[in-house]
């Protein structure tokens, strides 16, 4: 079953776009870049990439994380998980 859309408004440039409906909120403004206070954020993934008890899960935060981060912040995160686990575990 799709799933159902709505129409968010950024309240920096009031550029609306659609997004899942249990979403509107989570995603930056494709216009601006805007992104919403308490959105997820570079310090938030990087923890929950430290206490990754897998390199698939932290795998899977990386692949989250590539929705909302720009490539110099997933530049930091992949160090990240480099850190914590073998880079060919991770990549």
């Amino acid at each position: 079953m799709p799933r159902e859309a709505a129409m968010c408004s950024c309240p920096n440039c009031r550029h609306r776009f659609a997004v899942p409906a249990d979403e509107c909120g989570d995603h930056p403004c494709p216009r601006c870049g805007y992104m919403p206070a308490g959105a997820p954020d570079l310090a938030g993934y990087s923890r929950s990439i430290r206490e990754a008890d897998s390199p698939d899960e932290a795998q899977g935060l990386l692949r989250e994380a590539a929705d909302y981060l720009d490539e110099s912040d997933m530049d930091r995160l992949r160090a990240v998980a480099e850190e914590k686990f073998r880079p060919e575990e991770t990549a």
